[in-house]
């Protein structure tokens, strides 16, 4: 077996090491399942005073790819590859088909895991063009040129925004206040 790899092609070692990045991807994921869940401290990023510039990009028609997805792909291809060269001794134009072919079908497969499994879990995700438009209440008194807190139910769930509003506007706890933008964890409200 030393031989065979010794005798590896530039090809063969690109399938080797892609097989490899796929595998270390793999073992640091599954080892790293926890690193989510680390209590990292929030950090306000907002700005005062002013106009705070926002971008609305609309939405894509296309769905993401997934990471795994991708490296589900670059696994299978190099394992693919390895397993054509090697075993069944292929030529190269015969192993990149089988690489590709494998790749693809793998990547596929596992996209189509991501979309359909994965995917629904996070439905509670709150769009920007959910919240804006919305109706919420004062949790946290807005005081004029200040920060305060709003509560609103988007998607069957009940979220917290830090809130401000338009100069010479007050809100005090328990008033009802309609989301005009949001920029990033803040919402700029103004009257119902």
């Amino acid at each position: 077996m030393s031989e065979t790899f010794q005798n590896l092609g530039l090809l063969n070692l690109v399938y080797l090491v892609l097989l490899g990045i796929g595998f270390v991807y793999a073992l640091l994921t599954l080892l790293g399942q926890g690193i989510g869940e680390l209590d990292l401290p929030d950090m306000d990023l907002s700005l005062d005073g002013g106009d705070v510039p926002s971008f609305d990009h609309g939405e894509v028609g296309l769905p993401s790819i997934s990471s795994m997805s991708i490296a589900s792909f670059v696994t299978a291809f190099g394992a693919f590859g390895l397993i054509s060269a090697l075993l069944f001794e292929a030529s190269t134009g015969t192993s990149l088909l089988f690489a590709v072919g494998g790749g693809l079908a793998v990547g596929v497969v596992a996209q189509l895991i991501f979309i359909f499994i994965f995917s629904p879990q996070t439905s509670s995700l709150r769009t920007q063009r959910e919240v804006v438009q919305s109706t919420a209440e004062v949790i946290t008194p807005i005081p004029d040129g200040g920060v305060g807190q709003i509560a609103l139910v988007a998607r069957g769930t009940r979220v917290t925004y830090s809130a401000r509003t338009k100069p010479g506007l007050t809100f005090k706890q328990g008033d009802v206040v309609r989301v005009v933008e949001l920029v990033g964890s803040v919402a700029f409200v103004e009257p119902r």
